[in-house]
């Protein structure tokens, strides 16, 4: 049994994608930093951030956007 939503908290727009046995998901940041968290589950029910995409703020050129702005439906793949 899982509740509904998975995800409790702030993940808009997600993509996901499977890798064999594991499965990958980033969401919208917007103008948050650090930018597009990258989660990792095993089941689809039970998720964990382990990474973000923009770790360097000097990359994420969000320092004079305004709300509304940033980083908007992210999208996931694998090659190979």
């Amino acid at each position: 049994m899982y509740a509904n939503p998975i995800r409790r908290g702030f993940f808009p727009d997600p993509s996901i994608i499977r890798v064999n046995d594991d499965y990958y998901m980033v969401n919208s940041s917007f103008i948050f930093f650090p930018c597009i968290p990258v989660s990792h589950s095993k089941d689809l029910v039970h998720w964990q951030i382990i990474a973000h995409a923009v770790m360097n703020p000097d990359w994420s050129e969000l320092g004079a956007l305004d709300s509304g702005r940033g980083y908007w439906a992210p999208d996931i793949s694998y090659d190979g």
